[in-house]
């Protein structure tokens, strides 16, 4: 096992009209551009220390392979402001691991980048040391634990009511860039809930910046849809800071999840949720379950997601349709990757799938409204998609869906049911490609939009 022991930060900036080449600039003007960079993800390791950065040149040699935590933003349009920043928060116990934040931007400048940054980092080791704060109250109790930025003076979760301010808020970032101010909760039927939850994925991770990637993505949608001749944003739509979920394990972590979710139906709200990972589904499922005799979840998947246990937890992203199946009625679309278990149990329990080589036929989505019962809960996992057009995802499966194919589909479901709410979860955005971000961006926007223009009775 190798684990840092010193690190140090450094900043480049490179000029040239080929992108390789200004990137391998700002590496020489960061003085790293000797060594063999592998790149790694967010975790600072326990007995790390922080040093300068010309003592950190001086133990390393040319040639020698150095991990790093690079952020990074190009561009090659003429006066455009890019902005790149990273973040740390180390906690006080050595022994203790901590976050590195990177955080990316256009027209934001240095001072702001390093700020939002640096909060990331350290709501994010917040969680995981179980640090239950209150950001609207004295910071003084995070002191000597770790050190943040003070949000309450971003005024982050100004207007939000007393019943939804305890819970371990993160950072504001409005969907489609509309200012919190101009859609307040109190007077937004819709709400936003970025849920970047991230522990039991299984193959590739990065599914806990999908809410991040987005809602980033989503200030670059258009406001009008000219398929529905329509604002849809003129509903109200309010979103929420990220819901930063304890890393102490999943029970805890997704017992949040649901007093915070059952805080926000009471008030009445639309709730579009996003993740994170697919497990973050399965406890506002169970929430509508409650609260309706009965209603369909409509799975837009490319995995059953049915077994009892996986990798040791039975709250794994892989179980949430089991943990649901017996509460509500499944109507998995997109199917192509299962167990023989997972088969066994749809047969025995009646869930009948359209399998993903299905929705190349044409009377697949008759059969899906005509499974769906009056009240439906959808959930649409993104690698439901062909990775052609979402390859930003941990499991991806060949084949799937395509994009007007789906719109028909939600379409007419909002038109003919009563959709009560829903999410869109796996996106693991992958740096440089942002094709796959807007689309899912794109998708929320089409939620909204259908609840907007279809919806009936949503409570």
């Amino acid at each position: 096992m190798f684990m840092p022991s010193q690190a140090f930060l450094t900043k480049g900036v490179g000029r040239h009209r080929e992108k390789l080449t200004s990137f391998e600039l700002a590496l020489r003007e960061a003085k790293i551009a000797r060594y063999n960079l592998v790149r790694v993800s967010s975790i600072w390791p326990p007995h790390c220390g922080l040093v300068s950065e010309d003592e950190g040149n001086g133990i390393l040699q040319p040639g020698q392979v150095v991990f790093a935590v690079v952020a990074e933003a190009a561009t090659n349009e003429p006066s455009r402001l890019a902005t790149a920043s990273i973040g740390l928060a180390i906690p006080a116990d050595p022994t203790h691991y901590g976050y590195v934040s990177e955080h990316h931007a256009f027209g934001q400048r240095s001072e702001p980048a390093g700020d939002y940054a640096e909060d990331l980092a350290a709501s994010m080791l917040a969680t995981v040391l179980g640090v239950e704060f209150d950001p609207v109250g004295d910071r003084s109790q995070c002191r000597g634990v770790l050190r943040m930025n003070e949000f309450r003076d971003r005024g982050h979760i100004e207007g939000l009511p007393d019943d939804l301010t305890g819970f371990p808020w993160g950072l504001p970032d409005p969907f489609l860039g509309i200012p919190a101010g101009e859609t307040p909760f109190s007077d937004s039927p819709v709400v936003i809930l970025p849920v970047p939850y991230e522990a039991t994925v299984s193959y590739m991770g990065g599914t806990r910046f999908g809410p991040r990637g987005l809602i980033h993505a989503s200030r670059y949608v258009e406001l009008y849809d000219h398929e529905l001749d329509t604002d849809p944003h003129t509903i109200g739509i309010h979103t929420l800071p990220e819901l930063m979920l304890s890393g102490a394990g999943p029970e805890h972590a997704l017992a949040t999840l649901r007093r915070c979710y059952d805080v926000l139906l009471d008030h009445g709200k639309f709730v579009v949720m996003l993740g994170g990972e697919h497990s973050v589904s399965g406890d506002p499922i169970l929430a509508h379950a409650a609260r309706h005799d009965r209603i369909s979840v409509l799975q837009l998947d490319a995995h059953a997601d049915l077994r009892t246990e996986y990798e040791g937890t039975s709250l794994s992203h892989a179980c949430v349709m089991y943990r649901v199946h017996e509460h509500v009625d499944l109507v998995p679309v997109g199917i192509r990757s299962l167990t023989s278990d997972e088969r066994a149990l749809m047969r025995a329990r009646d869930i009948e799938a359209v399998w993903g080589h299905e929705i190349e036929q044409g009377d697949w989505v008759d059969r899906v409204i005509d499974s769906l019962g009056d009240h439906v809960y959808v959930t649409f996992d993104v690698d439901y998609l062909d990775p052609a057009y979402m390859p930003s995802t941990g499991t991806p499966e060949p084949g799937g869906g395509s994009w007007y194919q789906s719109l028909a589909l939600l379409e007419r479901v909002f038109r003919e049911k009563v959709v009560v709410g829903c999410d869109v979860v796996e996106l693991a955005p992958i740096p440089g490609m942002v094709g796959p971000d807007v689309l899912a961006a794109e998708l929320v926007y089409k939620l909204i939009a259908f609840h907007a223009t279809y919806g009936r009775g949503n409570d």
